[in-house]
C-alpha cells in the first residue's frame, strides 16, 4: 500500500503512474476519485466539504472557525477527515483481497489515518513537496497544457491557499515522522521513492521471519 500525499499540483499523479510502472503496480487512486464518490452519496447539505476543492472548502466550513485559526486550514482538515473515512475503507479492501495499491491525493494527510490498523500490508507512506514557489506555479501551467479543460486559472487564483496547504502538511510529516520527498526531478524523486519502498518491505519481510522465528 503507497500512500502518496501532498499539495495541489506538487506531482503526485505523475509520480504515482511512473511508480506503478516500474514496480507492476496496476491500481492507482486518486482521492479526489474518492471523493466524487463521497458527494454522489452526500448532499452539499449533509456534507458541504466534500463539495468544493481542497484548497478552496473554506467557504463551506459548517462550524465557526475558532479565533485565530485559518480558514483554508480547517476548511482542508474538515474535507481531509470526512474522505479518511472513505480512503480506510478502500484500503481496507485491497489488503483483503491481497491486491497492490497506490493511493495518491491531497487527503492523504499525516496523523489523519492509523496505519498500524492496516494489518497485513507492507504500507509506505509519503509526502511530496515542492519548495520552490515558481516551479510549484509552473506545474499548473503544465497541466493546463497537458489536460483539455483543466485550466490554471483557478488553481493560480488560489495559490496562497494551496501553498498553505503544503506548510501544514509538512508539518504534520515532520510531527508524525512522514518520509517527506522533494519534487524537482522526476528520476530523483523515483528513486528516493523507490528506495523507501525497498526498505519498507525488506524491513517487513525480516519482522515477519522474526517473528516466525519466536514462534518456533
Amino acid at each position: 500500500m503507497i500512500l502518496i500525499g501532498g499539495a495541489t499540483g506538487v506531482g503526485k499523479s505523475t509520480i504515482a503512474t511512473q511508480l506503478a510502472a516500474r514496480l507492476g503496480i496496476t491500481r492507482i487512486v486518486p482521492t479526489d476519485a474518492i471523493r466524487e464518490v463521497m458527494r454522489a452519496m452526500f448532499s452539499e447539505e449533509l456534507m458541504p466539504a466534500l463539495h468544493t476543492s481542497s484548497f478552496d472548502a473554506e467557504r463551506l466550513v459548517r462550524q465557526p472557525v475558532p479565533r485565530g485559526a485559518d480558514p483554508t486550514i480547517v476548511g482542508y482538515r474538515e474535507q481531509a477527515a470526512a474522505v479518511a473515512v472513505g480512503v480506510r475503507a478502500l484500503v481496507r479492501r485491497a489488503i483483503m483481497e491481497r491486491t497492490d495499491l497506490i493511493l495518491e491525493g491531497a487527503h492523504v494527510v499525516p496523523g489523519f489515518l492509523d496505519l498500524t490498523e492496516f494489518e497485513g500490508a507492507v504500507v509506505v507512506p509519503f509526502v511530496v513537496t515542492v519548495d520552490d514557489e515558481e516551479l510549484h506555479r509552473s506545474h499548473f501551467a503544465l497541466r493546463a497544457h497537458e489536460g483539455r479543460g483543466r485550466s490554471s486559472e483557478r488553481y493560480l487564483q488560489h495559490f496562497d491557499n494551496i501553498r498553505k496547504i503544503q506548510r501544514y502538511v509538512k508539518s504534520l510529516a515532520f510531527q508524525h515522522g512522514m518520509p517527506i520527498v522533494p519534487s524537482y526531478n522526476l528520476d530523483a524523486t523515483l528513486s528516493q521513492v523507490i528506495e523507501l519502498v525497498v526498505s519498507e518491505a525488506t524491513q517487513a519481510v525480516s519482522t515477519d521471519q522474526n517473528r516466525q522465528g519466536v514462534s518456533l
